[in-house]
């Protein structure tokens, strides 16, 4: 018997599969610890409930299940796709939160692919395997959901006036809904024109990050996928250009940007390579982010929206930290504070 079990998962939604899991968790140890990951991400197709939405299915569904709720800790885990050292700090900190040193302490979960690597990933904690309950994938689930079906079936009630079904059902009414239901419509339909390609598509994008007196400069999208979030400015690498050359080429596009193209390669800082392989909705992409920081601007220069922006602005980086983490496209923000730790700059 473990004093304590480690639950990790997206849960989007939570369904009887997860249930299962933590009744088995419950079975093994005194208490559970359910981590939410991708906690703090703006909503997308593969991410369209936030941390608190998350929270309240899942212990709705727990009271529904007669799960004693004493029993159960939930708690908020970001993703770090590029300092995976974080990543394993926020979880053990969000274990010791509500541990003792001398617990007995075991990951539980199935380990369904590679992207499930972590559940070995701390030698200090045992492992706990469980099955995949009638091979029930969220992926699936929301495939159903956005063409305007819930699957039943995945719920623990089986009356949409309870839990995550009756949540799911409101939620349908939602303009976040619509959203990401548009999005969902839209990468389908892109992914159905690549089926009779002989190799799953991968695609090369690039962005840049500029800084000056302390501000970034931002986009926000003007179409899905991640229409409103805020973005580095942007796009896809034309057939027979060269990366750098794209990435200041989008930066214009995107910006007008008010200065020139020497003093834009003065301030070039390199260009690096961001290739987390479930980054983006689209498919694997990998991205080449051109860093631009200007130490002797005194203003900051003009700007205007075009191309697929909607809007252009100067970002101050404290904003970036304190309002946008959950607004911003993709691992545009991780991406942010990778490059700005490079710079020795806080973020």
């Amino acid at each position: 018997m473990y004093d304590v079990s480690v639950f990790i998962g997206r849960f989007q939604p939570f369904h009887l599969g997860h249930l299962q899991n933590v009744k088995k968790a419950l079975d093994n140890s005194s208490k559970i610890i359910i981590n939410i990951g991708s906690s703090f991400n703006a909503p997308n197709m593969k991410n369209p409930f936030s941390f608190e939405q998350r929270r309240e299915m899942i212990l709705a569904d727990l009271k529904l299940a007669e799960v004693d709720l004493a029993r159960v800790e939930i708690e908020p885990l970001a993703d770090f796709y590029y300092q995976e050292e974080r990543w394993e700090d926020n979880l053990i900190a969000n274990v010791t939160k509500h541990s003792n040193i001398t617990d007995k302490i075991v990951v539980v979960g199935h380990q369904k692919d590679a992207s499930s690597y972590y559940l070995k990933s701390f030698p200090e904690w045992d492992y706990l395997s469980v099955e995949n309950y009638k091979n029930y994938n969220a992926t699936d689930f929301r495939k159903k959901y956005y063409k305007g079906q819930i699957l039943s079936n995945y719920m623990v009630s089986d009356s949409d006036n309870h839990g995550s079904f009756k949540y799911l059902k409101n939620f349908m009414n939602t303009s976040v809904y619509d959203s990401v239901k548009d999005e969902n419509d839209i990468v389908e339909n892109d992914k159905n024109m690549w089926k009779t390609a002989p190799y799953r598509p991968i695609f090369t994008t690039v962005d840049a990050l500029v800084i000056v007196n302390n501000c970034v400069l931002l986009i926000q999208r003007k179409n899905n996928p991640g229409k409103n979030l805020w973005a580095l400015p942007g796009g896809f690498l034309d057939h027979g250009e060269f990366i750098n050359a794209a990435i200041v080429r989008e930066l214009y596009e995107e910006t007008t940007l008010s200065l020139t193209r020497e003093q834009i390669a003065l301030a070039n800082r390199g260009s690096f390579v961001f290739d987390y392989p479930s980054r983006s909705v689209r498919g694997q992409t990998i991205t080449h982010v051109g860093l631009f920081k200007f130490d002797s601007l005194k203003v900051l220069p003009n700007i205007k929206a075009a191309d697929d922006a909607k809007l252009a602005r100067w970002v101050p980086i404290v904003d970036i930290k304190n309002e946008l983490y959950d607004k911003m496209f993709e691992d545009h923000y991780q991406i942010i504070t990778v490059l700005l730790s490079k710079l020795e700059i806080n973020c």
